[in-house]
């Protein structure tokens, strides 16, 4: 694959996707609630080292990502679902085989959009001093809530910032489970 800009979240988030209960609350936000799993990490990244996002940034974000969201992360997801179960012509090597290339394809995508968020943040965030970067946890619930509010995710049944709080919980946690409250100082 080749390398697209904004490493720093992409790597960021590779890890802590990766951490103990992330991916099954992204997941459940995403299929349940229409969350795009990208803007919901961008909020927790961005808390790390810039200021809390304005709603005009987070509908930016939004605006940004939501073509190439819809157009093509979306149709590449749904591609590579429809092959898991697949009993067509072809030999079921076939379809894996096929399936694997569409997940690569899917994850670049992923990565644009994660390109794109990251130099949303560095262009439209004022980038907090290293002594205001504690309580990342708070500024990303925040963010969440007001992304919540905006796409109305919020007003949906089943809904509940607990689902988010939980969420905030794995991502900024060590791995004794504690909460950290202070990053970059």
């Amino acid at each position: 694959m080749n390398s697209v800009g904004g490493e720093k979240f992409w790597t960021w988030s590779l890890e802590h996707y990766a951490r103990d209960g992330v991916e099954p609350l992204l997941l459940n936000l995403q299929e349940d609630f229409q969350a795009d799993i990208n803007i919901l990490l961008w909020l927790c990244w961005s808390a790390e080292d810039f200021e809390t996002a304005p709603d005009l940034v987070i509908r930016k974000a939004i605006e940004q990502t939501f073509g190439l969201n819809q157009n093509v992360t979306q149709r590449l997801r749904s591609a590579r679902q429809f092959l898991k179960t697949w009993h067509g012509g072809a030999s079921s090597n076939d379809a894996s085989i096929l399936r694997a290339h569409i997940k690569d394809i899917e994850l670049e995508a992923e990565k644009v959009e994660q390109a794109l968020l990251e130099s949303l943040a560095r262009e439209s965030l004022s980038v907090l001093s290293p002594g205001d970067r504690h309580n990342a946890a708070d500024r990303a619930l925040h963010n969440l809530m007001a992304y919540t509010a905006i796409t109305g995710i919020s007003r949906k049944n089943g809904f509940s910032s607990t689902l988010l709080k939980t969420l905030i919980g794995h991502i900024f946690s060590n791995t004794d489970g504690a909460v950290i409250r202070k990053k970059g100082t």
